[in-house]
């Protein structure tokens, strides 16, 4: 057993060798990336697991050009540079190789006769979510507090000619200042929850940075009525991101898909969203499998990261006639 374990090890050494062979050539890289569009959702997750951190501590020597994702009618384009290879790489693969029930549910939506008519991304990170709504004509806003991650959404947003609408603010329950910490090379564990800042204090070394705080509600005029979906990543902050949005979610009746990483945390969530009158369910979703909710007891006991949140009569604004 011990031997083909070393076997398995040392074969995918080999093929990351090989794939970043293929990818420092213009030529190359476009043969792989074509066979790349024919894989399925489960064929890019297996390719994200194994390829994704494949230019982390080497030198890349690449030929900057772009890697090109699909995505529902869309083709969406990601930069590839050899100063940032291991940035514009993961990203690149990550888009629609990772955290697959939630573009499942971004696909059907948008997919469907009534589709968003907004996309709020809150936590954005390096706003990919945010790109793929961009790309479909969607109105998007962004919301992402870590300053380093700015220049690569505007660069991918200026790639694929959209035009993007960057809040570089937190999101909470109260409005003030509050300090985010990240490991600068995993920006998308940044928090602004000191329980999990001292978690990341324990395995990396954390960049600190201050930042404006606001609530969601005190957008509301920016919203316009409409189909309203609601991303929230924001590594423990989501109970305090909706605690600052409860007149938006009255009024907008949005579907929220949410992260959910810290079991402890779940049932400050579940009993939000219950008090407002909604049903949280697992990913994918459609509104046609609204009545596949789940009870606290099921919500708190799953290992998944990921949510939806959907108002209990959702039917009326998001299933097709």
């Amino acid at each position: 057993m011990l031997r083909r374990a070393i076997d398995n090890r040392i074969t995918r050494a080999l093929s990351r060798a090989t794939m970043r062979s293929l990818m420092r050539r213009s030529f190359t890289r476009k043969l792989l990336n074509d066979r790349y569009l024919k894989l399925t959702y489960e064929q890019r997750i297996v390719f994200h697991r194994y390829f994704a951190r494949m230019f982390r501590g080497v030198t890349s020597n690449l030929v900057d050009g772009t890697w090109r994702v699909r995505f529902g009618d869309k083709e969406v384009l990601m930069p590839i540079t050899s100063d940032r290879a291991w940035q514009d790489w993961d990203t690149a693969v990550s888009i629609v190789g990772h955290d697959i029930g939630v573009k499942k549910t971004y696909a059907h939506l948008l997919a469907s006769s009534k589709r968003p008519d907004i996309f709020v991304d809150i936590g954005a990170n390096y706003g990919t979510h945010s790109l793929l709504f961009l790309t479909q004509d969607v109105k998007t806003i962004t919301f992402e507090p870590n300053p380093t991650c700015h220049e690569y959404f505007r660069d991918v947003c200026t790639l694929n000619r959209v035009e993007y609408d960057l809040e570089p603010v937190a999101l909470g329950a109260e409005e003030g200042e509050v300090e985010i910490k990240f490991p600068e090379k995993e920006t998308w564990l940044g928090s602004v929850d000191p329980e999990v800042q001292s978690q990341l204090e324990q395995q990396h070394d954390l960049r600190a940075e201050r930042v404006p705080l606001r609530k969601l509600d005190s957008y509301a005029s920016r919203f316009n009525g409409g189909r309203m979906l609601i991303k929230i990543d924001t590594e423990g902050n989501e109970h305090r991101v909706v605690q600052g949005a409860v007149d938006t979610i009255d009024q907008c009746r949005p579907l929220i898909v949410f992260e959910s990483n810290d079991p402890a945390g779940r049932q400050k969530l579940y009993d939000f969203f219950v008090g407002t009158d909604y049903q949280v369910a697992s990913l994918p979703w459609t509104p046609c499998a609204s009545n596949s909710s789940l009870s606290c007891e099921a919500f708190l006991a799953r290992s998944d990261t990921n949510y939806i949140a959907a108002p209990i009569d959702c039917r009326k604004t998001w299933t097709a006639n």
